[in-house]
């Protein structure tokens, strides 16, 4: 019974006018799915971002979507700091989350709350457009395809968290909301300001080789098990009305080549570029395929 009302809150998140929406071209659909007025003197700060929603993306959809209800409606009060992991929850079969694909150690599998990261790095987009303080954020392991490099922001429950703090004098309170395929968060505050992001990459990260003693090959033959992933350094700016920039540095570590080589090889030690472990949610399922 669980299951099937879950079921029924998932289609109804789903069922709206935004079918023929954009991502960029869906705030005033969204005033009116979250119960605001755009011409109230409360200012209104939203970011969109798109995931698929059927076939092998149905289950990652829906994450998405209960996420997003999860976290729609949190108050920030001056001072205070957002959790997303407190807010959210845990990721669990008991609490509704299905298996989708997630991150860990920079490769896709499956895992519980598979999506919920597109939810979280949407607050994050948001977040940076209105000034929020950012307290605590890290990126996948590896880029997004549904958001920019370095503007990712991955969470895992009790052990990666994302967090934000409000500057203001004024409450900010959070809408979230998934539907036909766009996850939107805005953030309503008085005075919310609207900053410029732009993101550039520093330089990319090489690819290393990681040799294996693999004793079942020839002397001298070399095998590639894997080609490996290049790197980058990404710089995120904020730029205030006044001018004012922030700057942050985000680092995706390179995946290393892993050559196996028949025993009389010469060894290797591992390749200093490989990827930190990190567990999140995947970008797309349809990258790993």
């Amino acid at each position: 019974m669980k299951h099937a009302a879950l079921t029924t809150l998932f289609l109804m998140l789903n069922t709206s006018a935004l079918s023929s929406a954009k991502a960029s071209d869906v705030s005033a659909t969204a005033a009116s799915m979250l119960g605001h007025d755009t011409d109230s003197d409360v200012r209104v700060i939203g970011q969109s971002t798109e995931f698929g929603t059927t076939g092998r993306y149905a289950n990652r959809a829906y994450n998405v979507a209960l996420a997003a209800k999860l976290l729609d409606g949190a108050v920030i009060l001056p001072g205070e700091v957002l959790s997303f992991n407190d807010r959210v929850g845990e990721r669990s079969s008991e609490r509704g989350f299905l298996n989708a694909p997630v991150i860990a150690n920079g490769r896709i599998r499956q895992g519980l709350g598979g999506g919920v990261c597109q939810v979280s790095t949407t607050l994050h987009l948001a977040a940076l457009t209105g000034g929020l303080e950012i307290v605590e954020h890290r990126t996948h392991s590896r880029t997004s395809s549904y958001a920019d490099a370095g503007l990712d922001a991955t969470v895992a429950w009790g052990t990666i968290d994302y967090k934000v703090r409000n500057p203001y004098d004024f409450p900010i309170t959070v809408r979230a909301f998934a539907a036909d395929g766009v996850m939107r968060v805005e953030l309503e505050g008085a005075e919310l300001p609207e900053l410029e992001i732009t993101t550039a990459k520093l330089r990319d990260l090489p690819v290393r080789d990681r040799i294996v003693v693999d004793e079942s090959l020839a002397a001298g033959e070399r095998v590639v098990e894997s080609e490996g992933r290049a790197g980058s350094v990404i710089r995120v700016m904020r730029i205030a009305e006044d001018g004012t920039r922030e700057v942050f540095r985000e680092r995706y570590p390179s995946a290393p080549r892993v050559v196996r080589v028949g025993a009389t090889s010469p060894m290797a030690g591992d390749a200093s570029d490989a990827d930190a472990a990190d567990v999140g949610d995947a970008a797309d399922a349809a990258d790993a395929a």
